[in-house]
């Protein structure tokens, strides 16, 4: 009767516009918070097809389903009626039915379990879509990192060092200067109380300028500077003390000392001679400071590029922890967004899908627990615990939105597929679905000995099954309508042992 009611309506009621469909599509999903525009185009125009005829009748949608819906579709997945309603009763039913059929001889009672494998092999065809195909390991994301780093330290040392051949064969680079940015590295560490945490060479070296033993020229800033970038690499408070230090160091301009000799040219008139002299003189420290000046700032570019990030530390060290693979481990797979922002910037444009492949790798492989593509079984919570842990931030740094959006929908599928709500009861041990699917065959074998026996038992009950059970699950359209709230039985009506609800068999 209700059929008829529906397809009156549809006959009287004016046919909606796509316009129209769209603004109710978006407003029921609206309140599942799910943003309709936002769609992959297909998706949207499978929605209009499926749930034009509900609209049209004045049905009312569940917001939730039509969601679950949705993320079906955007998968590729084919859902039952039970994975978008997730209602208990019905994920009951079409589970053990799954579950009999299998254990079941009968190719015509299969449609439930070879829906299931397809489902699986559909979400795992997803991850390979998004890069998990390419088996990218985690080592050679760490070789793309390294290499990266490597060739841009090699290429800021190249420039320092052509900065600084050119400083040294300018006039004056073993010309003295005023020894003040060597006071300010001292007075650094001492103000921070780390003098003592400089190796006895470094301040045995520093040392001998501040006592006049010899003059302080760019080459023997050079020196030092070497040294005490060379003590960085240490970590900890050496490095700390060593990081004070340039600092010190690098926070005053040189100054040449233009007469160290102390030359007298007395009170007699400048002559022509004189004054070249003199502008000789002041030209050449000029000339070393400024080719000395340059050097100094491809040096601090060169080395501060190196502290840049943990990243960047870590790949350039020559430590255990500068092997590719736990590099990867370290800042791809289980660092933290700023370590993942630090290897964008690192690998650039061209290395990023190098560190996407990487990561859908590992998320599949999580999924499937290691397994290959044809053995494996996709674990909802295994692969909905990881893309958690990478988190949607990081994922968005390697991956496109719309990639993020599909791994996101394949996580929610996956776990509709499994799901078991509270009030299912499946049989998960599969005893008494082998039972039953075993039954099945016995009753198969009795009435083929039985004259008209499989016409007359086993076909009707088949038939039963099919067109009851298993249509029920793929027909969909039931499980996106809202429930009607149902007033539950007085206690007086229920007698004992007696359980409500239909059975495997029930409408």
């Amino acid at each position: 009767m209700q059929t008829v009611v529906d397809a009156g309506k549809r006959l009287l009621a004016p046919k909606l516009t796509p316009q129209q469909i769209d603004l109710q599509l978006t407003s029921v999903l609206g309140q599942a918070g799910a943003d309709y525009s936002q769609l992959p185009m297909n998706v949207r125009n499978s929605l209009r097809k499926e749930l034009a005829s509900s609209l049209q009748a004045g049905k009312e949608l569940d917001p939730a389903a039509v969601s679950r819906l949705a993320d079906f579709m955007a998968v590729g997945a084919t859902p039952t009626r039970g994975m978008v309603s997730q209602n208990p009763v019905q994920i009951t039913r079409e589970m053990n039915l799954a579950k009999m059929a299998a254990n079941s001889g009968d190719d015509a009672l299969h449609g439930l379990p070879l829906l299931q494998n397809q489902n699986n092999a559909t979400l795992i065809r997803n991850l390979n879509e998004r890069g998990a195909g390419t088996e990218t390991l985690p080592i050679v994301a760490g070789r793309a990192i390294q290499d990266r780093i490597q060739g841009t330290n090699a290429a800021l040392g190249s420039v320092e060092q052509g900065a600084w051949n050119l400083a040294k064969n300018s006039p004056g680079y073993k010309a003295p200067i005023y020894p003040d940015g060597l006071n300010a590295a001292l007075q650094r560490t001492g103000d921070e109380a780390l003098t003592g945490y400089l190796p006895k060479q470094v301040t045995d070296y520093m040392a001998a300028f501040q006592t006049g033993q010899q003059p302080f020229t760019p080459q023997h800033y050079k020196n030092l500077r070497s040294m005490l970038s060379a003590e960085l690499a240490k970590g900890g408070s050496e490095a700390a003390a060593a990081r004070a230090a340039i600092e010190g160091l690098e926070s005053v301009p040189m100054r040449p000392i233009t007469n160290p000799g102390g030359i007298d040219f007395g009170t007699a008139p400048v002559t022509q001679g004189m004054a070249s002299a003199m502008r000789g003189r002041d030209a050449q420290a000029g000339d070393a400071i400024e080719a000395v000046n340059r050097a100094r700032q491809a040096t601090a570019a060169k080395y501060a590029y190196q502290e840049s990030s943990p990243l960047v530390r870590t790949a350039l060290a020559d430590a255990r922890t500068a092997d590719p693979e736990k590099l990867a481990q370290s800042f791809v797979l289980n660092g933290t967004v700023n370590d993942a922002r630090s290897v964008a910037r690192e690998v650039g444009p061209e290395g990023i899908a190098t560190i996407r492949n990487t990561l859908a790798t590992y998320i599949k492989k999580q999924a499937l627990s290691g397994a290959s593509d044809e053995t494996g079984k996709v674990s909802q919570s295994a692969l909905n615990a990881v893309l958690r842990k990478i988190g949607d931030e990081k994922l968005r740094l390697f991956f496109t939105p719309d990639e993020v959006s599909a791994l996101q929908a394949t996580g929610r599928v996956a776990s509709l597929m499994q799901a078991q709500p509270i009030g299912s009861a499946v049989n998960n041990s599969n005893s008494g679905a082998l039972v039953l699917g075993r039954g099945m065959d016995m009753l198969n074998g009795v009435a083929g000995k039985i004259p008209f026996g499989k016409a007359a038992v086993i076909d009707p009950l088949r038939s039963i099954n099919l067109s009851i059970s298993q249509r029920q699950a793929e027909n969909v359209l039931p499980g996106l309508l809202a429930e009607q709230p149902r007033r539950p039985l007085a206690p007086s009506l229920l007698l004992p042992g007696i359980a409500v609800g239909g059975g495997l068999l029930s409408q």
